[in-house]
């Protein structure tokens, strides 16, 4: 089983004017472990799940409960 490489990025806030930084920081952490989120259901579980603060938070739950 392939180990994570690096720092996940930090949990988001729900700043909007942080959102794009955020987001590619989490892409680069993606690409950096392709072993261990090799498909898009694990992508999107952890981001969704670094998202727990604020609006932010809702938002992702709502899109977790649906997968």
């Amino acid at each position: 089983m392939a180990k994570e490489i690096g720092v996940a990025p930090v949990i988001f806030n729900g700043d909007t004017r942080l959102a794009q930084g955020w987001a590619l920081q989490m892409q680069a952490y993606f690409d950096m472990n392709d072993e261990v989120y090799n498909n898009n259901k694990k992508k999107i579980i952890f981001f969704l799940s670094r998202m727990q603060k604020g609006e932010a938070s809702k938002w992702a739950e709502g899109h977790l409960k649906q997968m």
